[in-house]
Formats: C-alpha cells, structure tokens, sequence
C-alpha cells in the first residue's frame, strides 16, 4: 500500500524549529505520536517512539470482549464527511458504519420505565438544539467568568421547560447537563460558558459519526507497522540543550536526539509526570494548570443475543427525574457493527457512577437501566469491562476542556516548540478539534510538518 500525502488543514509550514532534524524521540504511542513517527519514518528521518504502556493507541485502545471487539476509548469519527480519519479510514480500506443513536433511540427514565417518543423528541429538541440556539444570549447576561451550569439553571427555569411538568423539567435539567458534560468531558459547574462547544472546526456529517468496523485498532495498528517502538519505557524528563535534548525512562536509561515530541495527555502534564529541564516556561505551565482535563468512563457487557433490541430498545438514553446519577447513554453495538455488546457511557459528573464504585455496582446500575428499558428481567452478561481512564496513571482522565478564565488560545499555546526542539501534539494542543480523535490526529500531521518543513506528509504503513 503506498503512503498518501496529507495536511492539517493548511499548507502552512509551522515554524519554530531548530534545523537541521536527525534523530527524534516521540513520547507516547497515541494516535498523534504514532502519526509522527509514521510520517517521520516515511520521510527516513530516524525516529523511535518511547511508550509507557506495553501496548500502542493511547486513549484508543480495542479489546475483545468474549469475542467481540469493543473500543473503551474513543469509539467514534465524529462528523465524518471532510475528516481526515475517513481519509485515512478510506487508505487503509477499513469500512465505517453510520453509528448515530438518535434516530432509533428511546427514552428511559430508570424509576419508570420508557418514556413516550414523542415527550422524549421534546426534551431532546430542547436539550440539544433550544440549549445552543439560547447560549449567546444567556452569556450576554451572565459574567464573562461564568460557567456554563448558570446558563442551564436560567434555561430549564424559563424558556426550557415551558409547557413541562415538574418531572419533564426534571429530566430536560439532566439531559442538558449530559448533552454538555459529554462534548467537554468535565463538570457543568467546571465548563466555561463562553468555551463551549470547545472546538472552533467542524467537519460534515452526523456530529456523532461513525464506528470503524473492528475498532479503532484497525486504524491504530497501521500507523505502527514497522516503527521503531519500545514499550514500558515510561518517560521521566527531557533534558533540553541547545544543540539536541536528552530523553530519560523510568528505567534509568537516558537517550539523545536532536528533538524530542511530547504526546503525552494533559491529565499527565498536570500531574507532572515528566520533569523538563530547563522547566517549562512559566506561562506554558499556568496554561497547563487552568485548563480543564475531564472524565468519560465506560462500561460494557456482553450477552449471547441483542434481547434489548428484540424488546424495541435498540439504544437507550436516561432521562431521570429523581435527580440520581445513572449512565447517560446505553448503545447496542448490534445495530452499528452486528455485536451482541451493550456500551454504557457516563462522563462528568455522571462518571462517578463507573469509577468511584466497585465494579459490581457499576454492572449493577447498567443493568437496572435495561431492566427498566425492556419492562422484566435481563440475562447475565457473558463478559464485563469496566474502564478507569480517570485513575490510570498515564492518562489522568478523558479529554480536555475549557474552564472559566480559559481561552482557545491557550490550546494552541500548548503546541508552540519550546527551544526549538521540544515540540507538543495530541488533542490538547490546538484549539480546531479539542478532545476529538481526529484533532490527535491532525496535530500529529501539524508537528510531522514542522520537523520536515514540508506543507504536506506522506502517512502509510510501512
């Protein structure tokens, strides 16, 4: 397969870069640094890919679930018509499946069962189009500091819930929160009003998009192929010189390059996983600390047949009155890509609900949502995965965010070279596509042209 150029959006060469490039040294094995390394590679520019973990894909990462593949990271291509995965989706001949819920999902509040499809289509309306269609103006009312929490409490007290019962307004309360926590990973009460929705480039398309038949490993694994990869090589400092830097591991070992690219989540960044020496500019690391940095756990079950969608319930979406947190979303992979797999989806404030429990709990709670979708009993689940993004030391969490007295600047400070051989990529370091894999993707693309100084990059496997 031949490798196929690609940009960033921009034939513009990103500057800042001592020259000449001889060796680089990427920092993680998430899709941004595998694309660098890929189109680093391609270009034969000696590169090796240093990864904490003992497996690649970062924040994308596919399992087999009793049999059935099933993504606990990132799942979708959101907006799929323009994006440059779908292109890179499209390279590697990897089929992708439309996978918006919407169309076919009910409603469930969990202490009462379905909610009928025409007040569910009301909330949902409200929730999803009234809420943004209403934001300019509330921020207009709100101080510039506001989150956005302040602008749901003034919306669901007035124009929101006209012609609602108190349980209707209830339910469009938590469904706004959901809408909102699930785009920007945080809390309502930690979300900036005047940063959200967060990114400032939109694709075509469904905004959920579609699913890669296979999971993400099938677009993952193809970066891989034939780099230079060492795995439980959790990364300690970078050492900036002015003529190359040194890379340190957990294991004592110290290597040298001319540059060294840091891919690494922000949760890390903020955790100070990785000392630099020289530290980072004190301007770098205020932005690294106000930034917002989320949570979005999920749980998954698999059964020995989809008997949630024999019932009618193809998808679920919680809707409770009573003010407990539930998952938000309930996806049958079977009608996206023929899996016999339940996929529960809590983030934000609802994350607790998965992470902050015993595993049983969580299975628990997932299963007293179907129950009260398909009106009896549900069969035990074949396999079980629960995730821990939020606690996992080399992640720290989902994605980032904008918290109040943040800008969009701030993202695309955190991509600036410093020294002109530390370079930064990943979903956190351009304010296009924040928290979306694509944008990982792009930045990967961005940092491979600046080390070539090309417009363009070839990506391909090798």
């Amino acid at each position: 397969m031949s490798a196929l150029p690609y940009d960033d959006g921009t034939d513009r060469i990103p500057g800042d870069i001592a020259r000449p490039v001889e060796r680089v040294i990427v920092v993680g094995a998430g899709i941004a640094g595998l694309t660098v390394a890929n189109a680093l590679a391609n270009a034969g520019v000696p590169t090796v890919v240093l990864e904490a973990r003992e497996r690649i894909g970062g924040r994308l990462h596919t399992i087999d679930l009793g049999g059935s593949p099933v993504d606990l990271g990132g799942s979708w291509i959101h907006s799929p018509v323009g994006n440059p995965l779908s292109a890179w989706a499209q390279q590697l001949g990897v089929p992708c499946r439309p996978a918006d819920p919407f169309d076919e999902i009910v409603g469930v509040d969990p202490a009462t069962g379905p909610v009928p499809a025409e007040r569910l289509q009301r909330l949902v309306e409200r929730a999803f189009i009234d809420f943004g269609e209403a934001l300019e103006a509330l921020a207009d009312d709100l101080p510039p500091d506001a989150p956005i929490s302040a602008a749901i409490g003034r919306f669901v007290a007035g124009l929101g819930s006209e012609g609602l019962d108190d349980a209707d307004a209830r339910r469009l309360q938590s469904l706004v929160v959901a809408a909102v926590e699930s785009d920007a990973s945080g809390t309502v009460d930690d979300i900036a009003l005047r940063g959200f929705p967060t990114n400032g480039l939109f694709y075509e398309g469904s905004e959920v998009g579609n699913m890669p038949l296979g999971g993400y490993r099938r677009l993952i694994e193809p970066l891989a192929r034939g780099l230079d990869i060492v795995f439980e090589q959790p990364v300690t400092s970078v050492a900036v010189r002015q003529d190359g830097v040194t890379v340190s591991t957990a294991d004592g070992r110290t290597r040298e390059a001319s540059h060294a690219l840091v891919t690494v989540p922000l949760g890390v960044l903020q955790a100070r996983g990785i000392a630099f020496d020289p530290p980072l500019p004190e301007g770098r690391r205020a932005v690294v600390e106000r930034l917002g940095f989320g949570r979005f756990e999920k749980v998954a079950l698999r059964f020995d047949r989809a008997f949630w969608t024999e019932a009618g319930v193809p998808h679920v979406l919680t809707v409770p009155a009573d003010g407990r947190a539930w998952p938000a979303l309930l996806l049958g992979l079977d009608r996206i890509v023929g899996e016999p797999v339940v996929v529960a989806l809590a983030f934000g404030s609802l994350a607790g609900v998965f992470a902050d429990v015993p595993e049983d709990q969580a299975v628990a709670r997932v299963l007293e949502v179907l129950r009260a979708a398909v009106g009896g009993q549900v069969p035990e689940p074949q396999a079980i995965v629960r995730t821990s993004w939020g606690s996992e030391p080399f992640t720290s969490g989902a994605y980032t965010y904008l918290r109040p007295g943040c800008t969009p600047d701030d993202f695309d400070q955190l991509g600036v070279p410093i020294g002109g051989r530390l370079l930064f990529a990943g979903e956190a370091t351009g304010s296009a596509r924040v928290g979306f894999a694509d944008g990982a993707f792009s930045t990967g693309i961005r940092e491979a042209k600046r080390l070539l100084g090309q417009p363009r990059v070839l990506l391909g496997p090798r």
